[in-house]
């Protein structure tokens, strides 16, 4: 239902228009697989990439489901994929294009209510710490916890 879905928006299409990384290896198996992956990942709770074994089982039926020949089966896979944006720019306007895809799927106009989340999320400023959540330390309080507003249109 799900693999249904992204062919109806297109989303094969939208990741291969608006991913800014280009696979230039013979050995490349694809950009379009690897966000699936990530997608996938995201799908069933994960948080970290290591958490891309949690749907390791039935890769057979999630391939057919979205019409792929091959998923990554390992996190360093995606890892090393999404290490290739660079420049904050570039995450920027991948930001962008997907408000864009957002916006012609969702009906706007038919919203009255919405919820605003503020993600505190944890910029790392040690160098290169992969997966790594401000945890509690009462010598360093503010500790991250998101905040929800609910707010009327």
């Amino acid at each position: 239902m799900i693999g249904k879905f992204l062919e109806v928006i297109e989303f094969r299409e939208w990741v291969e228009k608006s991913v800014p990384i280009k696979e230039v290896s013979n050995n490349g198996k694809g950009v379009y697989e690897k966000v699936i992956a990530q997608f996938l990942t995201v799908l069933v709770s994960g948080f970290r990439f290591s958490h891309t074994c949690w749907w390791g089982h039935g890769v057979e039926v999630l391939r057919a489901s979205f019409g792929l020949e091959w998923l990554p089966k390992s996190s360093t896979t995606i890892t090393r994929f999404w290490n290739k944006i660079r420049t904050q720019g570039v995450g920027e306007r991948m930001g962008e294009t997907g408000r864009l895809l957002a916006k012609g799927v969702v009906r706007w106009e038919g919203i009255r209510e919405d919820n605003l989340n503020l993600d505190s999320s944890v910029l790392t400023r040690y160098g290169e710490q992969e997966g790594a959540k401000k945890g509690y330390n009462p010598k360093k309080p503010g500790g991250g916890h998101p905040i929800i507003l609910r707010s009327p249109f």
